[in-house]
């Protein structure tokens, strides 16, 4: 098993976004490289990157459109995708089925579940080490699908239950 940093390209048009992930996802022990569209990830896909990630919408073209693209080279068949998604009313649950997705996140984008995600399938677990193409994968979870979650700060913490009176009926 080789011990070089797994590369991976992230097509994403907000640049302060795609800078926030390729720090977060450098600090994690990955080579990453950015590129701000699906034309410039065509041409920067063939230079041996081990996983993609792309968002949903872009200036001239869609993730999606990259992600299918791809999947019809026998090089980046079996590339580990995960998709960004901002859009509003995107059935991420099929878009990770038919696109056969390492992973897909909802916009506003939480960073550190990305890396979390991007590094567990790298390091920790058995999506780490495929099985042979002849063979089925064993008992492999479907594509995650992850939604940031409000801050527990926002939520109101429960009020106790209010003390009663033993002799007061229940």
């Amino acid at each position: 098993m080789s011990d070089a940093p797994k590369k991976l390209l992230v097509v994403e048009g907000n640049g302060s976004l795609a800078q926030m992930i390729q720090s977060g996802l450098t600090a994690a022990g990955f080579e990453v490289s950015t590129v701000e569209n699906g034309r410039d990830a065509w041409d920067e896909i063939d230079k041996g990157y081990d996983a993609l990630i792309t968002d949903y919408t872009m200036s001239n073209s869609v993730g999606t459109r990259v992600c299918d693209g791809l999947r019809q080279h026998r090089r980046h068949k079996d590339m580990p995708m995960v998709v960004l998604c901002g859009e509003r009313g995107v059935d991420l649950q099929n878009l990770a089925k038919d696109l056969d997705l390492m992973a897909v996140f909802k916009k506003p984008l939480s960073v550190s579940e990305l890396v979390r995600a991007v590094d567990d399938f790298f390091h920790g677990g058995a999506a780490a080490a495929p099985e042979p193409a002849e063979a089925p994968p064993a008992a492999e979870p479907s594509a995650a699908v992850a939604e940031e979650a409000p801050p527990a700060a926002i939520e109101p913490a429960p009020e106790p239950p209010a003390a009663t009176d033993p002799g007061e009926p229940g």
